[in-house]
């Protein structure tokens, strides 16, 4: 029985250690699988396709770079659309369209802070305007985007390749604001007041119906920049605050709805383009393209605890789920500075994870916070409140009190903010969530 004792125990180790690092991990990755379900479900399915004859700005956005006729996108994406999206090469039958990349470059602002951006052009303003008009066309045609009625991307999240595939040319967009600022120093302030409110209505389509978040993002950098320099028009020419245009004051009245605030339909693009990679990493004979994998060492690939591709795409899901839950809207309907806690290191999805090394280190130890998205555009919705409390205290007359003006500020709080009167910078104050936002937390209401 003494010289049976080593062996029992022998093969109770080995037992515990298959236990251990087998049974468990395959039985709670199953698990794990199957809780995910819903979400999966959910981050999968397929936006509803816009209506016949709405104009797609999605297809608009792709054909920036090239001197083309309104109405010409639909055809042209037909035609050149797969080289667009998914080479970097220029079409042969574009080429001849092609804006002028340096001359671009002297419309752009190396600072696109507002200050620096608006003493850039005020040194060269004649400058300036020459090759304005020289592209006049371009700038028109961005000002008409904020025209269209839809972003509808179709297939392109499913065969993109984010790592090496193309971008729209998205800069363009932001000549808008440079626009504005030298037509109000060449004194055309109607044409700059105009300009700046279709810019915040672009950038409201793109941020509310951006499928990733480069597009909303962009959207709300847009409507951000343009709140920002309608403010200071405003705030050198108050006048203007009773002559605004009623396109422009329906603009500023147009509030981000809490499912837009909640970036769910950018968060479910994430999720396709996340699924795209491990798609490509499960079904490559290249092992170098599954990165990471010779850090999981040579017995966790013979026993295959390298890398689980299905696993995976549940961890991806798990991350962004929670922007298309009722909790994230909730926070959203109240804006409020809640953050998501991410249910990545539960004890089940622990175990589960040795046998997919690869794909935890990936969605476990990355850091994406989404939260600073979704806090940021946030804080935009929050400015364009502020815009609108400062059109209401321009029209107070002159020697209105203290008191009057927060009355006219108050219908202008947001469930959880104030908005605050600052009377020794003249200035609307109130608190923002999101570090990109931090030191820009008013508007001005004097020069």
């Amino acid at each position: 029985m003494r010289r049976s004792a080593p062996v029992i125990i022998i093969i109770v180790f080995v037992l515990a250690l298959v236990l251990a690092l087998w049974v468990l991990p395959r039985t709670f990755k199953q698990a794990d699988i199957r809780a995910a379900a819903e979400d999966i479900a959910l981050l999968e399915a397929e936006d509803p396709a816009p209506p016949p004859g709405a104009r797609n700005l999605f297809n608009a956005l792709w054909l920036l770079p090239y001197n083309i006729a309104a109405g010409e996108e639909e055809a042209l994406m037909r035609e050149y659309g797969e080289a667009l999206m998914y080479s970097h090469d220029v079409p042969q039958a574009l080429a001849s369209r092609r804006w002028n990349e340096e001359d671009l470059r002297q419309l752009a602002c190396t600072d696109n802070e507002q200050q620096s951006c608006l003493e850039h052009i005020r040194q060269r303003l004649p400058e300036y305007q020459t090759l304005l008009q020289q592209y006049r066309p371009l700038i028109e045609h961005i000002d008409t985007l904020a025209d269209y009625e839809v972003l509808h991307s179709g297939d392109w999240l499913k065969r993109s390749d984010a790592a090496q595939d193309p971008v729209p040319s998205y800069q363009y967009l932001f000549l808008g604001r440079n626009a504005a600022m030298a037509e109000y120093l060449g004194g055309d302030t109607a044409a700059a007041v105009q300009r700046s409110c279709r810019q915040i209505k672009l950038g409201h389509t793109l941020a509310a119906q951006g499928d990733n978040l480069i597009t909303a993002m962009i959207g709300n950098a847009l409507m951000d920049r343009n709140l920002s320099w309608l403010a200071q028009m405003l705030a050198e020419q108050p006048q203007w605050a009773h002559k605004l245009p009623q396109s422009c004051g329906a603009v500023l009245d147009t509030s981000m709805a809490a499912e837009s605030l909640t970036l769910c339909r950018a968060m479910k693009g994430e999720y396709r383009l996340m699924s795209n990679l491990l798609a490509r990493m499960a079904n490559s004979d290249d092992e170098a393209e599954v990165q990471g994998a010779k850090q999981a060492g040579k017995l966790a690939r013979w026993l295959k605890m390298d890398w689980d591709a299905e696993h995976s795409q549940v961890l991806a899901a798990r991350r962004v789920a929670p922007y298309c839950g009722a909790q994230v809207q909730a926070w959203a309907e109240q804006d409020a500075a809640e953050r998501v806690v991410l249910p990545l290191s539960d004890k089940r999805t622990r175990w589960a994870c040795l046998h997919n090394i690869v794909g935890c280190s990936a969605y476990l130890i990355g850091d994406s916070d989404y939260d600073q998205y979704r806090l940021r555009l946030a804080d935009t919705e929050m400015r364009r409140r502020a815009v609108q409390a400062a059109v209401a205290v321009h029209r107070l007359p002159e020697n209105a009190d203290a008191a009057a003006i927060d009355a006219a500020l108050a219908p202008y709080h947001s469930p959880s903010r104030r908005l605050q009167w600052d009377e020794q910078t003249a200035s609307i104050r109130y608190p923002v969530y999101s570090e990109a936002q931090q030191g820009k937390n008013s508007i001005p209401l004097q020069p």
